[in-house]
């Protein structure tokens, strides 16, 4: 973010003082321009005291081009990182629908049957991520999706295979797992939210 910042900080600055000088130049009387040597291109651009300031500012756009080409560009996906990217998007989307089904409250037991399918469906699609197209899309997710998304699925799908059984005569074991399998999901899930929501934005810019 802080080289995005500074990256079109420096190219704003630099059309600012071509437009400048070019519009100086053109401005200037035709007898003034006479009697003074012809200026170069350095000079034209920058004029004199700044044409070291200006070079200064070109290498530095041009690094930061060469060296963080996603800072303007975004990454560059292979065919089967673009893929990866696509059960991705499709990991999340299912994981919003499920979501927005629990959110709306007043569940009947299809509901959650629902809830269950589009979590597993979510997980499969979640799991075919690798670890290198998460890196690429923010440096912190590749943490974050498996230690809380991945695994919260993974927990809570486990707990609601129980809990939407169509015979629930389940003996104290089996109660207790599907408990503890719920909360381990909720918790895990309720961290992964709350770190995605405030990155979602520049995560999914890149691969929108």
């Amino acid at each position: 973010m802080l080289l995005n910042v500074i990256l079109w900080l420096a190219l704003a600055y630099l059309l600012i003082v071509v437009i400048w000088r070019f519009l100086g130049t053109r401005k200037r009387r035709p007898e003034q321009t006479r009697k003074a040597a012809k200026p170069g291109l350095a000079q034209r651009l920058f004029g004199q005291g700044w044409l070291i300031p200006g070079l200064v500012v070109v290498l530095a756009c041009a690094t930061l081009v060469a060296k963080y080409p996603k800072i303007l560009f975004g990454p560059h996906w292979s065919d089967n990182e673009q893929a990866q990217v696509t059960h991705f998007r499709e990991a999340i989307s299912l994981y919003d629908q499920a979501v927005g089904i629990t959110d709306a409250g007043g569940l009947f037991p299809n509901d959650w049957e629902t809830v269950n399918a589009l979590l597993e469906a979510s997980l499969a699609e979640a799991e075919q991520v690798s670890d290198p197209v998460l890196l690429k899309l923010h440096p912190e997710l590749k943490t974050f999706y498996h230690s809380r998304f991945v695994s919260g699925l993974r927990a809570g799908t486990f707990g609601l295979k129980y809990f939407t059984d169509a015979n629930k005569n389940m003996d104290t074991a089996a109660l207790q797992i599907r408990d503890d399998s719920l909360r381990v999901g909720q918790t895990l899930l309720g961290e992964w939210n709350k770190w995605f929501r405030p990155n979602r934005p520049e995560i999914m810019k890149l691969i929108e």
